[in-house]
């Protein structure tokens, strides 16, 4: 029988922390963290790319909250305004978060791309909301 190690065990409460967020939104994976240990002790870059990942979601995930609160006072102020700057946010947010989910899935030969891509999508969102931010003051 093989010994766990508790280097091991660190990267797979590690693995677990970051990998919770996806889990409580998404089915679960029967392979998940364990592919992801032996990932992470077989190339360091797989760390990154995990850490990367992880600071995409969370990225996501704080457009959301902040959209939602914008349009809860936007709404208050002009239901037709609102609603043509809501779409041109959501589709931006949409995009975001299937880049993100890519960024995810992306192995090495595609990570570069993946991440290039999810940052073009994030940085399209932050100029949309900037503008729609200032189109409804």
């Amino acid at each position: 029988m093989k010994k766990i190690g508790a280097d091991a065990i660190l990267i797979a409460a590690f693995a677990a922390i970051c990998a919770w967020p996806t889990l409580a939104s998404r089915a679960p994976s029967v392979s998940g963290a364990a592919d992801q240990i032996e990932l992470a002790e077989a190339d360091p870059a797989v760390a990154e790319h995990a850490s990367y990942a992880q600071k995409a979601r969370d990225e996501v995930r704080e457009w959301r909250v902040e959209i939602d609160r914008f349009g809860d006072k936007a709404k208050a102020r002009s239901a037709q305004a609102w609603n043509s700057a809501s779409e041109d946010l959501n589709a931006a947010w949409l995009k975001t978060r299937e880049a993100s989910d890519r960024l995810e899935k992306a192995g090495a030969e595609r990570w570069d791309s993946a991440r290039a891509s999810y940052r073009e999508a994030a940085d399209a969102l932050a100029a949309k909301w900037t503008k729609v931010r200032a189109d409804l003051k």
